[in-house]
């Protein structure tokens, strides 16, 4: 009888001290993870492709390697960014690439950074950083930029456009190119 309720003690003593250690290391682990929580993203995507459209008519389609969401700071972040918007007719309006990009969803707003290129039938502007309002559709490009447009070439330390490459601000303008008689047109 004696052996019989040590046995059953014993066996109580082991499945407690299992629920304890089983109870403790998920609170340590519960812990641990409420602090990382800050930078683990709400979604994840792979190899992602987007297209917008209005009715039948696709507007914009993007594809990206890899895409980071978080709901909390409402923004998205892209890697390797290639976007390209299209006019009513369906023709190709202008294409943006970038290594890099961050889209603020408060401030509607998309920064691209690393080897930012943009290309439309106006030209060709590169730049290493570029900031995209979408709801004025104007873009800032920064920290030394180029706009190639044929056989001329313009640099500046910083230009305002829209994707399009119409109605160009460039600050601390440099140029290269062959100058014809008449007016240059830019």
């Amino acid at each position: 009888m004696y052996l019989r309720n040590s046995s059953i003690i014993l066996k109580a003593l082991i499945i407690s001290l299992l629920i304890f250690l089983l109870g403790g290391c998920e609170d340590d682990l519960r812990v641990e993870m409420k602090s990382a929580d800050k930078n683990i993203p709400d979604e994840q995507s792979d190899s992602v492709r987007v297209i917008t459209m209005d009715k039948d008519i696709i507007t914009m389609e993007m594809h990206a390697r890899h895409i980071d969401r978080y709901y909390k700071r409402k923004e998205t972040l892209i890697d390797s960014l290639y976007l390209q918007n299209f006019n009513e007719d369906g023709s190709l309006r202008s294409t943006l690439t970038c290594k890099n990009a961050i889209i603020n969803e408060t401030r509607n707003e998309v920064t691209c950074i690393g080897e930012v290129v943009v290309v439309s039938d106006n030209g060709r502007l590169e730049a290493p950083r570029l900031v995209w309002n979408r709801d004025t559709d104007k873009v800032q490009a920064e920290e030394g930029v180029k706009l190639k447009r044929e056989d001329a070439t313009l640099w500046g330390e910083r230009m305002i456009t829209d994707l399009e490459l119409n109605n160009i601000e460039i600050i601390k303008v440099s140029a290269e190119g062959t100058v014809k008689s008449g007016s240059i047109a830019w």
